[in-house]
């Protein structure tokens, strides 16, 4: 599957080189647009703000590694990786998802088809005892 030593040792390497670099972004001055590392001036609000979940940088220009995901792309996902979403983290399976559903339909109506002919048969056995009487 994955291994989560590897991926909390590269998660914790990334976060420390953002900070680092944040630190030591001197250059921003958040009043003329030029924003400090792990931000991205908003035009429309004009002033500079954090960087959404998924991505980091300068700017905001990079996305989550794979494995990675949330603000600043911090967050290690528990899953493989190629089931991670930069933004949200582990995403379920589409096909997983839509035969559980086609599943859960066959089972409700095999149930009350049984449901249904048992019902017959009583009916079936009650009114040839009351016949017989």
């Amino acid at each position: 599957m994955f291994d989560t030593n590897r991926m909390s040792l590269l998660g914790t390497t990334i976060v420390i080189t953002e900070l680092l670099s944040t630190l030591s972004a001197k250059e921003c001055n958040r009043f003329n647009g030029t924003c400090c590392y792990n931000e991205y001036f908003d035009s429309s609000a004009g002033k500079c703000l954090i960087c959404s979940h998924g991505s980091f940088g300068k700017n905001c220009h990079s996305s989550c590694k794979r494995g990675f995901y949330g603000h600043l792309c911090s967050k290690p996902c528990e899953c493989e990786a190629h089931m991670c979403n930069e933004h949200t983290g582990c995403r379920t399976r589409q096909n997983k998802t839509s035969h559980e559903k086609d599943h859960i339909w066959m089972v409700v109506s095999l149930s009350i088809l049984v449901l249904f002919v048992v019902s017959v048969i009583c009916a079936v056995i009650y009114l040839r005892r009351g016949i017989k009487r």
